[in-house]
Formats: structure tokens, C-alpha cells, sequence
């Protein structure tokens, strides 16, 4: 196995996840279940960063950050920096919408937005790291 495979294996298994997870929330909205499928979208971007990260050969921290995870990906491809304020707007979903105890309180449309910002980070970041 050549090193750009061995890069890109764990970088096509995060990207896969974050597929998987963009599909759930298009699912999950279209049957209104808001709260799930921003939970979905929020992690479909978090994933998709990581699948960057992975296919330059960086550590993958913890978390669902990402704010910190676009500005890690900024400092390889400062295009990511475009991305910034999409993903922001979703970071709190990872917790907010996983959570019953935590204030929760996004709309249809807001939900709707969410996912369709998934699909065009998750989108962005194929193109980086050559998928299609």
C-alpha cells in the first residue's frame, strides 16, 4: 500500500460517515424531525472536516468544534476560511439538539438550512480531498 493510500483510507472512512450522516438529516428532515436532523448536519460537517484533516495526515482531535476543526483546515487550505461562517452557524447542534435538557429551539426553515449548508460544506471538502 502506497502512503497516499494509507492517507487516504482513514480520510474515505471519515467522509463516508459524513456522507452517511448528511443522508440521515435529508431523511430525518423530511419526515420534520428538526431536532435530529440538525444534530445530523452539524455532524456531517464535523466528519467531513475530520475526512480533511485525515487525508493530510493530521491528528483528528475531539471534539465538535468547528469552529477550531475550519480553522485547522485553514491552516493547510486557507479556502476553508469561505466555509467559516456557515460552520459556525451549525455548532451548536452537537450538543443542543442531542440533548433533552439542553435549550433547543430551531425551526423547520432553520433546520432546513442546516442541512442544505451540510451538503455544500460536505460538498466542499470532497472536492479537497479529490472525491466527487
Amino acid at each position: 500500500m502506497s502512503e497516499t493510500d494509507e492517507r487516504r483510507e482513514p480520510a474515505d472512512e471519515w467522509l463516508t460517515c459524513s456522507e452517511e450522516d448528511l443522508r440521515a438529516a435529508q431523511v430525518l428532515l423530511s419526515q420534520e424531525l428538526i431536532r435530529s436532523a440538525c444534530f445530523h448536519a452539524q455532524q456531517a460537517v464535523e466528519k467531513a472536516l475530520k475526512g480533511y484533516l485525515a487525508s493530510r495526515s493530521q491528528p483528528i482531535e475531539r471534539t465538535h468544534d468547528l469552529v477550531a476543526l475550519v480553522r485547522y483546515c485553514a491552516e493547510i487550505d486557507p479556502e476553508f476560511r469561505t466555509i467559516a461562517p456557515q460552520a459556525s452557524g451549525m455548532a451548536d447542534y452537537a450538543v443542543q439538539a442531542r440533548y433533552p435538557d439542553t435549550p433547543f429551539s430551531a425551526t423547520a426553515h432553520e433546520a432546513s438550512v442546516a442541512v442544505h449548508t451540510a451538503d455544500g460544506i460536505v460538498r466542499f471538502v470532497r472536492l479537497r480531498v479529490g472525491r466527487k
